[in-house]
């Protein structure tokens, strides 16, 4: 990023392009927003354009996450196992679900993984998250959401 401006309003006031969440560079790229009651925002025309060029960095499931809209429902597998996520794309959740109990280290104590479900619109849920044994105390988990063997294809 060549120009790295300091936001200069709202909760991340101080801070600059590069450190705020990636939802939030998003909705700064926009660059004009009408709230529920009328009233219109434009965003200086340097922090749209560095938080713009923040999000074209980012990678195909980052972008997704993010609400980039997509002919077909995607479900994106987001695993932590160090300081950066990685994450891979599947068309279905009987997929998604096959990738993470047969290539995930699931005894793995910094491990975190979740399952999002994104809609063409962009809209996204979590379907699926595991914390491994260590992740935050004693808060292991394997938790399916919304997600029944009903659901799943059949031999699941």
């Amino acid at each position: 990023m060549t120009k790295d401006p300091v936001i200069t309003f709202g909760k991340h006031k101080g801070r600059r392009v590069s450190e705020v969440p990636l939802s939030y560079a998003r909705w700064l790229s926009f660059g004009e927003h009408t709230f529920k009651d009328g009233t219109k925002f434009t965003i200086d025309k340097e922090i749209a354009e560095a938080a713009d060029e923040r999000i074209k960095e980012k990678s195909y499931p980052e972008k997704r996450l993010m609400g980039a809209q997509s002919d077909n429902t995607e479900f994106i597998v987001q695993y932590h196992n160090s300081e950066e996520p990685t994450y891979y794309v599947y068309n279905n959740f009987s997929d998604a679900f096959k990738f993470v109990t047969k290539n995930c280290n699931l005894e793995d104590d910094r491990i975190r993984i979740l399952v999002w479900e994104v809609l063409p619109a962009g809209h996204k849920k979590c379907v699926m998250r595991y914390s491994g044994p260590n992740w935050s105390g004693d808060d292991e988990e394997f938790v399916v959401e919304n997600y029944y063997p009903d659901d799943w294809e059949e031999g699941q």
